[in-house]
C-alpha cells in the first residue's frame, strides 16, 4: 500500500478488516489519513525515502491505532540512514503510551534515548522490551511503571538507576513478578544504596544476571543467598567498591 496524499478518493478498501500492512511513503507525507481507519490493525510496517518526515506523523498516528501489537521502523530498505536516526534518538511520542495491545517495543539499538514516555505501564501486553530507562519522571516514566509489565520475557535491561530515591520507590517495580524475565542487566550508574538494590530482586527464574557500576560495598542479600536457584551465567563489571565475589552456587561469572 502506498500512501502518497493523492488518491484519497481512490479504491474504497475495508479498511477496518486490515490486520498487517506495509506502508510506502514516496514524497513528504503531513498525514495518515487512510491508516487512521485501519483501527484493527496489528502489524505496522513503514518504507520511506530520505526526505520523508517520520517523527512528525508517529504522535498523531499512535492514537488511532491502539490494536497495533507491532510496529516495526528497523526493516527499512534504507536501513543505513535509519540507523543512524535510531541512535540519535533522545525521546519517543508520549502518544506511545495509547498503544495498549503493543506487544513488541525493540529498542536496544537507541543508545542516547533518554527515557520512555510516561504512561508506558499502560502497555500490559508488552513481551519484548529490551531496555527500561529511569527517568525523574518529569517527561518520561519512573521506576514504578514497571510494576504493570509483568508479561515481559527473556532479556531486559534497566539503566538509570541513580534517579531512584529510595528502597520504596525501587520496590514498586515489583520485579519479583517478572517471571519470564530470564536474562537481567541492572546498569546501576554508581549507585551507593545497597537498599535499592536489595529492593530490586529479581524472580527465582533469573537465568543470567548482569551488573554493572554498583557502587555498594555490599552485595544485595538476594545474591548472597540461594534465591537465585536457576542462575547459571553471573557477569559483574565496574563493581569497584565490592571486594567479595557473591557465593552463588552454580554459576559462571565474569
Amino acid at each position: 500500500m502506498e500512501d502518497d496524499n493523492e488518491n484519497e478518493g481512490g479504491i474504497d478498501l475495508s479498511f477496518q478488516k486490515i490486520h498487517h500492512a506495509t506502508i510506502i511513503l514516496r514524497e513528504l507525507a503531513q498525514n495518515f489519513v487512510s491508516t487512521y481507519k485501519m483501527k484493527n490493525l496489528r502489524t505496522l510496517l513503514l518504507e520511506w525515502n530520505f526526505n520523508s518526515i517520520i517523527p512528525g506523523v508517529l504522535p498523531n498516528l499512535f492514537p488511532h491505532l491502539t490494536c497495533l501489537r507491532a510496529l516495526d521502523l528497523i526493516s527499512n530498505k534504507h536501513i543505513k540512514e535509519l540507523q543512524r536516526k535510531m541512535d540519535n534518538l533522545y525521546t519517543l511520542p508520549r502518544a506511545m503510551n495509547k498503544l495498549i495491545n503493543l506487544r513488541h517495543l525493540e529498542n536496544h539499538d537507541t543508545v542516547k534515548l533518554e527515557g520512555l514516555p510516561q504512561g508506558i505501564g499502560r502497555l500490559r501486553s508488552l513481551r519484548t522490551l529490551d531496555k527500561f530507562i529511569v527517568s525523574d519522571g518529569k517527561e518520561e516514566c519512573e521506576i514504578e511503571d514497571l510494576r504493570y509489565l509483568n508479561n515481559i520475557r527473556g532479556k531486559l535491561e534497566i539503566s538509570g538507576l541513580d534517579k531512584v530515591k529510595n528502597a520504596m520507590e525501587a520496590e514498586a517495580a515489583e520485579m519479583k513478578n517478572k517471571i519470564r524475565i530470564h536474562d537481567l542487566t541492572l546498569f546501576c550508574d554508581e549507585i551507593g544504596m545497597k537498599g535499592v538494590a536489595e529492593a530490586l530482586q529479581p524472580h527465582p527464574n533469573l537465568k543470567s544476571l548482569t551488573i554493572l557500576s554498583y557502587g555498594g560495598i555490599e552485595w544485595p542479600n538476594w545474591m548472597m543467598g540461594s534465591c537465585l536457584t536457576q542462575l547459571k551465567n553471573l557477569i559483574l563489571r565496574y563493581c569497584w567498591n565490592c571486594s567479595n565475589i557473591p557465593p552463588l552456587g552454580g554459576t559462571t561469572s565474569s
